[in-house]
């Protein structure tokens, strides 16, 4: 076959392509103007990684595709290089760690094992041998997930405590709608209690909930993007900031147009919380402190004269 006049594989080129952007985006500064054209900049350098990695479940595929149709595979000497500069990589990343911050390295410490199989899938899938290329990475992916991996080591359910188990009892009545205001443990106890919550990490932002929060939009660039969504108490309308590229934090005034028609229900951990607008119901003692459940209530009434 004459591949002059072959067809390009053009998904497995945009994929190259896909990876090499988001590389840059990781590592090349000065481009700050095509990465909020691409939307890069909605997103951080260590969630870029994950798409990475998604990446590498799709280019993978495609690249022994290619070869099986094409019936090719790489020259040896083209797949030693490959496997000896991804080995090399891994060494050398080693060493850096070794003698930067040691610790690090002390967390794997059968990394030398992991560069092996690494750099034998990638030899064997430049050869064409999908097969044990796949047996490779299987026995690589295994040992380094096989301590944190929650099948095996578990993962502890919020729902068995006091508090859950009243919020959930508390919206098995009616579906209320929750704000948690404080650390990262008020958000976890609502999204694993199943409750409408205006916490949680979001993919894509909720045009509805966001036209509740800030209807003029004057926040968009803020929460229009990938982040996890947290409250603190603050005065009058919601005021949206970014702590970090990937976290959202809006402040929460129970006595505002936003909580009063939209909030029945906070859990808190902050313990100086005052509001006119906020009536406790029930407090828990948990391990960091104190959790307490109030209700949203109407502006207290100030008596004439």
């Amino acid at each position: 076959q004459d591949r002059r006049h072959a067809d390009l594989p053009w998904l497995l080129i945009s994929m190259a392509a896909a990876i090499v952007v988001l590389v840059a985006f990781m590592v090349l500064p000065g481009w700050d103007a095509i990465s909020h054209l691409l939307l890069l900049d909605r997103t951080t350098p260590n969630r870029a990684k994950i798409g990475l990695g998604l990446a590498s479940f799709v280019i993978v595929p495609l690249i022994i595709s290619y070869l099986d149709a094409a019936r090719m595979r790489g020259s040896l000497t083209v797949s030693l290089l490959s496997a000896v500069l991804f080995g090399g990589s891994q060494v050398a990343i080693a060493f850096a760690l070794l003698a930067w911050e040691p610790q690090t390295l002390n967390a794997a410490p059968f990394w030398q094992l992991y560069v092996v199989l690494g750099t034998l899938a990638v030899f064997f899938l430049a050869r064409g041998y999908a097969g044990l290329a796949a047996l490779a990475f299987l026995i690589l992916t295994g040992m380094g997930s096989a301590t944190v991996n929650p099948v095996y080591v578990g993962v502890y359910d919020l729902r068995e405590t006091d508090v859950a188990k009243t919020v959930i009892s508390m919206d098995a009545t009616e579906d209320y709608a929750w704000v948690g205001i404080g650390d990262r443990l008020t958000t976890a106890v609502l999204l694993e209690s199943g409750v409408q919550a205006y916490n949680g990490f979001q993919g894509a932002p909720s045009q509805e909930m966001w036209d509740q929060i800030d209807p003029d939009g004057e926040y968009e660039f803020e929460w229009n993007r990938l982040a996890g969504i947290s409250w603190t108490p603050g005065q009058g309308d919601p005021v949206v900031t970014n702590p970090y590229p990937d976290a959202i934090l809006a402040t929460f005034d129970a006595c505002d147009d936003f909580a009063q028609e939209n909030v029945d229900y906070v859990l808190s951990d902050v313990v100086d919380i005052t509001s006119d607008c906020l009536v406790p119901e029930k407090s828990f003692e948990v391990a960091s402190g104190v959790l307490t459940i109030y209700e949203v209530t109407a502006p207290t009434a100030v008596p004439a004269g």
